[in-house]
């Protein structure tokens, strides 16, 4: 079973790119991300672009099966709502609601990935987007989102800031972002997720301020 995942940032206006993912100890796990620093030091080996982290995305554009039965995946986008304000909520920041638009931005991205073989690779939207892929069947919405949340056990809260290993995190509880579209497509043997963010988060300076530890409650 494979899964990958790839998470961008832009820092502030500036054209810095910095990408983190991480995967479960019982899979392949994979990254590929530009490097956070100044642009001219960014490490190229990954195109993308974006203030925010990466990518996942539920069939929004998936068509019924026939006229009068819902699509199989109709309710996927609730689910990835569902999942991401589920762990938003454990580190005080607000719910996000589901934008059209940013799931036809997904959408439009996780069809160009799948007519060039899916690969990973970030688009140049404005908005924050994570990224995740894995062998057909082996992720679904809640498993997609489950698995960059899995980089809290990276963050470091006590010097907050942006790491390759946590940057679909930060982007998935950043209390700044509102809104939520996400997108799926297919290549033979592999599910590719999109999702996107907006106001993107993983800005350089904002993260303290931006990702609350779990006792931001207390």
């Amino acid at each position: 079973m494979l899964v990958r995942t790839l998470g961008v940032v832009i820092a502030a206006a500036c054209a810095v790119t910095a990408c983190g993912g991480s995967g479960d100890s019982d899979r392949t796990t994979q990254t590929s991300d530009p490097a956070a620093p100044p642009a001219e030091e960014a490490d190229d080996s990954t195109s993308g672009a974006g203030p925010g982290s990466e990518a996942a995305q539920a069939g929004a554009g998936d068509a019924p099966g026939s006229s009068s039965e819902p699509a199989p995946d109709a309710d996927i986008p609730d689910r990835l709502l569902a999942a991401h304000n589920e762990y938003r909520e454990k580190h005080c920041a607000s719910p996000l609601t589901w934008s059209d638009e940013l799931a036809e931005v997904a959408s439009a991205w996780a069809e160009e990935l799948r007519d060039r073989g899916c690969p990973l690779a970030h688009s140049d939207h404005e908005s924050g987007e994570n990224l995740a892929a894995g062998s057909i069947g082996a992720l679904d919405a809640e498993r997609v989102v489950k698995l960059w949340y899995e980089e809290v056990e990276l963050y470091d809260f006590a010097d907050p800031g942006f790491e390759f290993e946590t940057g679909h995190f930060t982007q998935l509880v950043w209390t700044g972002t509102r809104e939520l579209g996400c997108a799926r497509s297919s290549c033979p043997d592999i599910d590719l997720w999109v999702c996107n963010y907006a106001p993107a988060g993983n800005t350089l300076g904002e993260f303290e301020a931006s990702v609350l530890p779990l006792s931001c409650d207390e």
